[in-house]
């Protein structure tokens, strides 16, 4: 009944767009697929998760019954918060067919939110760094190694500032690897490792790590460029459309290090006032698919 229902329709979907691969696969595959399949037309907004979760708290207190958010790709605070300000739809989980092929454990807990099959669990990802194997020969193996690394390299590494998603969990992966776990699990904890390592490298970082880059968009483009020689993210493949398109140095490699290395879980939801909620639970329902 939700897929005859939704035939015919716009589905809008708001996600990051950050990644040019993701990017290609939603408007390359997943685009004609569900035109295909269930008449479907696709169209993606690339926007920052924080400032749908903002634009979202602004409609409900506005009292906006209808949106213009079908689909959002969401995980971690910004869950917590929609969640919390109760800007999601509902359990969608319950009517989602292809939920049988996803993790329970993977499904459950987003960065330590219950899920209530608020969302559905789409992909994970492990967080990696890139490097350039032509100028980097002996690639650092954990954090203390990377320490080194840097001090011996100056200007030649850096990471995005705090408030990308990416540079807040770099600064989370030096956390975990250098912090013990009574530390991480004590609320009041002043992680003084963690500031004392990010210190330390702040001097020999680009620009002397008087600035930073403001988003991984950024530090892509100084890696592209060959002003440093490591770039990163979540997502261990990540580095493979940019190397087949010429973006990235042909001998781009990835290493997770063997101390703190995140692994995340992305989800798909529904706002609280999708115009076309049965069109959404279509798109991910397809989104969850063996196939795609």
């Amino acid at each position: 009944t939700i897929e005859k229902e939704a035939e015919k329709s716009t589905v809008r979907m708001y996600m990051w767009g950050g990644d040019d691969g993701i990017n290609a696969y939603i408007d390359e595959y997943v685009t004609p697929r569900l035109k295909k399949e269930h008449n479907i037309t696709l169209e993606r907004v690339p926007i920052e998760t924080a400032d749908i979760i903002q634009k979202l708290r602004a409609e409900k207190k506005a009292g906006k019954e209808k949106g213009v958010i079908d689909v959002v790709w969401i995980n971690g605070d910004n869950f917590l918060n929609a969640k919390k300000d109760e800007l999601l739809y509902g359990e969608i989980t319950k009517v989602l067919p292809n939920m049988k092929y996803v993790d329970a454990a993977a499904q459950s807990s987003d960065s330590g939110t219950k899920t209530d099959g608020l969302e559905a669990a789409w992909g994970k990802v492990q967080y990696t760094l890139h490097y350039d194997a032509a100028d980097v020969k002996s690639p650092p193996k954990d954090l203390q190694a990377l320490k080194s690394w840097v001090k011996e390299n100056p200007g030649r590494f850096t990471y995005p500032e705090v408030t990308d998603f990416t540079g807040n969990a770099f600064v989370r992966h030096v956390m975990y690897g250098v912090e013990s776990n009574a530390t991480l699990k004590d609320p009041k904890a002043d992680f003084k490792k963690t500031w004392a390592y990010l210190n330390e490298i702040k001097p020999y970082l680009w620009k002397k790590g008087k600035t930073y880059p403001k988003t991984l968009a950024q530090l892509d483009q100084l890696y592209a460029k060959g002003d440093v020689d490591f770039t990163m993210g979540f997502n261990e493949r990540r580095a493979e459309q940019e190397v087949k398109s010429g973006t990235f140095p042909k001998q781009t490699r990835p290493i997770v290090l063997k101390d703190g290395s995140i692994a995340s879980t992305h989800f798909l939801s529904v706002p609280f006032n999708a115009p076309n909620p049965r069109g959404a639970l279509v798109t991910i329902n397809t989104l969850l698919s063996p196939e795609a």
